[in-house]
């Protein structure tokens, strides 16, 4: 009895680890010109090479850089 009570419990607390995991995770950088200097406002587009789909598109910023945080479901974010 006991040796069952406990892979019951084994399975539970197994299954919640298993639920809590998320995927996430970003995509950033720095845009720069042959000389080092950085590129504002350059059009960085993010594509699905799986389905070959544009998923999104961002401009870096003042400095050059961009950043985009995967959310759970695979949403990306700035």
């Amino acid at each position: 009895m006991r040796r069952v009570l406990g892979l019951c419990l084994l399975v539970v607390t197994s299954g919640l680890i298993l639920c809590a995991q998320d995927i996430t995770g970003s995509i950033g950088g720095m845009i720069l010109d042959p000389s080092g200097a950085a590129v504002p406002n350059a059009k960085i587009t993010i594509t699905n090479s799986d389905r070959n789909q544009v998923v999104r598109t961002i401009n870096t910023d003042s400095t050059g850089s961009y950043s985009v945080a995967v959310h759970p479901g695979g949403h990306l974010r700035d």
